[in-house]
This record gives C-alpha cells, sequence and structure tokens, in this order.
C-alpha cells in the first residue's frame, strides 16, 4: 500500500516513519529524554544530566539521565539555584566547584554527587521555561 501526492508516492513504511518522527518531536517526555542524552554524548566528561521545569518558585528534575537517573522529580529553589540562574538571567552559568560556588545549591549537589556543572536555558519563547545542567 502507498500513498500518492504530487510529485511521487509515499510508501507505507515511510509514511509511518514520517508519522513517528512528528509525533516523537511533539511528545515533550521525548523531546525532554532525547535532551539529556544528547547532552552526555555532546560534553563526554559529563556523568549526568537534567532538564528542569519551572514551577512557581521552584525548579522539578522533569527527566534525567546518567548518575541523575534515580532524581527525577527533585525540586529546587528557583532563587538558590545555578539553573535557576541560568532561567532567570540568560546566559549560560558554570561552575568548576559546586562546594565553594555561592551560586549554587550545595545541598542539592550533595545530594545528587553533582562536583561542577554548566546551566543551559531552554526556549521556546520568553522567558526561559526550563533548564540543562550537565
Amino acid at each position: 500500500m502507498s500513498v500518492h501526492r504530487a510529485g511521487g508516492t509515499i510508501g507505507v513504511d515511510s509514511r509511518l516513519q514520517l508519522q513517528g518522527a512528528i509525533r516523537d518531536a511533539s511528545d515533550p517526555k521525548v523531546v525532554m529524554r532525547r535532551i539529556v542524552e544528547g547532552c552526555l554524548h555532546l560534553i563526554p566528561s559529563a556523568e549526568g544530566s537534567t532538564v528542569e521545569l519551572a514551577d512557581g518558585e521552584t525548579l522539578v528534575y522533569a527527566c534525567c539521565s546518567g548518575t541523575l537517573s534515580g532524581a527525577v522529580g527533585m525540586r529546587l529553589r528557583l532563587d538558590d539555584s545555578l539553573s535557576g540562574l541560568a532561567i532567570r538571567s540568560g546566559p549560560t552559568p558554570s561552575c568548576t566547584d559546586a562546594e565553594t560556588d555561592p551560586r549554587v545549591d550545595r545541598d542539592a549537589c550533595r545530594r545528587v554527587g553533582a562536583s561542577s556543572m554548566a546551566c543551559v536555558p531552554l526556549r521556546t519563547a520568553e522567558p526561559a521555561v526550563a533548564g540543562l545542567t550537565g
């Protein structure tokens, strides 16, 4: 079976692949999973990554990979974290020592075993709605 279109024919397999790609691209969970897994591939020294979603005055670990896999659901105060700073201000802050950097939520870092990080604001429009930490 194939679908006929002006200028050519699309086979069933191609059509199903296209439908799956469109469905996946519009599923926030699939998109977040691709982001956290991609972070680990793009930053070889990263051991874990998370997408944190803004929820009022807090950030929620919505999707995690690597060493952070067990941290889904963890909450941070937006105003007391490096990822919150990235969401509020826009640049990509980083930290090489979570124990001494005053911008970092040290207790949260200790809970997940993070010693350093870079935080990237994720935007679909202004303001940022999520942060990627890896």
